[in-house]
């Protein structure tokens, strides 16, 4: 995986030696979510979210995750889980883990180009919102972000 330019070691911000304001710079933006950031995949350069976990925290999610993630699991229509592609260890901290998963974007981002569209994306909340029933309640919809269709967003 290949993080953002800012999060490699070699990085100099492309500020240095402007009057540029580092807000306006791409490689200047906050990072609004301290366990989610997106990278590169380096074998195909799909767009992917990296997502830390804490197994002392979550001793769970990584098992259901690569359980709802296997090779059946993915074709069943009624599985709405964020696939897991791969696991990575941080060196130094045997607690936390990498999750590599695809970037999601909000369900109205790209809007819904036909009805049938939004009659399945409505279909497929609705299926959700059953099975929340047994969980702590409903996730937030998303969907995969596309990179012909949607911007990079900063994660």
């Amino acid at each position: 995986m290949l993080p953002r330019p800012r999060f490699r070691p070699d990085w100099v911000p492309s500020w240095t030696g402007t009057n540029r304001n580092p807000l306006g710079c791409e490689d200047g933006q906050m990072v609004t979510r301290r366990n989610v950031m997106d990278a590169t995949s380096i074998q195909d350069g799909a767009i992917v979210v990296l997502k830390k976990n804490r197994t002392s925290a979550h001793p769970y999610e990584i098992t259901i995750g690569r359980f709802f993630s296997n090779e059946s699991m993915p074709w069943d229509p009624r599985n709405h889980c964020v696939p897991i592609y791969d696991v990575l260890d941080v060196p130094g901290d045997d607690d936390v883990k990498l999750l590599v998963m695809p970037l999601l974007y909000k369900f109205f981002a790209p809007p819904f180009l036909t009805v049938g569209e939004a009659v399945e994306c409505c279909r497929q909340i609705i299926e959700g919102l059953r099975k929340a029933e047994y969980d702590d309640g409903p996730a937030p919809a998303v969907t995969e972000a596309l990179p012909l269709c949607c911007p990079v967003a900063h994660s």
